[in-house]
């Protein structure tokens, strides 16, 4: 018997996006970070407990990418250098 498992994290060449699906903090940051170079600082446990689902596009800006995910949780963020600071 076959399962289908998953996966929080798929790349979508075609058009040069991330598909997540219920990932990790931890996932979301690394993605983050790979694509834009920014690092993900959570200001309180609530945000590093949350699971994320959504797009992040290759060619957007990193306001626009996180701004999705933060939105939906109604958490705020603040850019500074080389970091996102998430409330």
């Amino acid at each position: 018997k076959l399962t289908r498992h998953e996966l929080p994290v798929v790349f979508d060449p075609e058009n040069q996006r991330y598909l997540l699906t219920n990932c990790s903090f931890k996932e979301l940051a690394e993605r983050i970070e790979s694509i834009f170079g920014y690092s993900l600082i959570p200001q309180n446990s609530k945000i590093t407990k949350r699971h994320y689902t959504g797009e992040i596009k290759i060619n957007q800006n990193i306001n626009m990418a996180i701004g999705k995910f933060l939105e939906i949780h109604r958490h705020k963020f603040v850019i500074s250098g080389k970091e996102v600071r998430m409330q």
